[in-house]
């Protein structure tokens, strides 16, 4: 299938996780000793905040990571992943003190080692040019900033004769289906658990069931069905648009 782009959606939860700056700085002493003493202050440095949200590995095309203390244009900072990813396979990107954008160059991907279920991607380290030490990982430890789900598809089936009402079940094929979070937007219209209700068999195989007085084309004529869109968890995808989506079955009087 071909798709179009599908940004991962904001959330913002978690507490900042990273170190702090200790600035030392001299202070004159307000009490009446005449004397200057040294007095510590911390200053928030660079940190990210812990996410989850959902990726596709293959047609999101940017990471927004949410944090504080982000500075220069992107290109004074080197952060590395886990699982690992090559440096050049990606640019960073300031886009504001709070915000750090990764960049997907060209045809590359996100990593994912988890199957269906996800893989859970961390900042494993943060390295910057302006910072004093430009050597120095400024995170005390890994930072979760992302959940990449492989890219789903359907496989097209304009072979598959169903009659419109009489036909009970309708199973779909693709690839990396969710249990609990694949959901498919048709033409002409049909919606889930008001014309149908489906079970994600397998990754591979979702099973649709007609419910009773409904139909598999709302407009009552004979044509074919297809799947526009689909999510799996990390937002709707369309799916050759070209064509006006994938046929899954043709569906005819009878």
């Amino acid at each position: 299938n071909s798709y179009a782009a599908a940004p991962g959606a904001e959330m913002r939860s978690g507490m900042p996780a990273g170190g702090m700056r200790r600035l030392v700085l001299p202070v004159l002493a307000v009490a009446m000793t005449g004397w200057a003493q040294e007095v510590e202050i911390e200053a928030v440095g660079m940190s990210l905040t812990p996410r989850a949200t959902k990726i596709y590995a293959e047609v999101t095309s940017k990471l927004r990571i949410q944090g504080e203390g982000f500075e220069g244009d992107g290109t004074n900072l080197h952060m590395e992943f886990s699982p690992s990813m090559p440096k050049d396979s990606f640019a960073l990107e300031v886009t504001s003190p709070t915000q750090l954008t990764v960049l997907l160059k060209g045809s590359n991907r996100w990593p994912t080692t988890g199957g269906v279920a996800g893989t859970t991607l961390y900042a494993a380290s943060l390295r910057n040019d302006l910072d004093d030490d430009p050597s120095k990982n400024l995170l005390e430890a890994m930072v979760p900033v992302a959940t990449i789900l492989p890219t789903p598809s359907i496989v097209k089936r304009d072979d598959k004769l169903i009659y419109i009402s009489g036909t009970v079940r309708l199973f779909v094929n693709g690839t990396n289906l969710r249990p609990k979070e694949t959901m498919f937007v048709f033409d002409p219209p049909l919606f889930r658990d008001v014309d149908y209700v489906m079970e994600v068999k397998s990754p591979t195989v979702a099973q649709l069931t007609l419910k009773t007085g409904r139909k598999w084309r709302s407009d009552g004529v004979p044509g074919p069905l297809k799947i526009k869109r689909l999510t799996t968890g990390a937002g709707e995808l369309r799916i050759d648009a070209k064509f006006g989506g994938v046929t899954v079955a043709e569906p005819r009087v009878g």
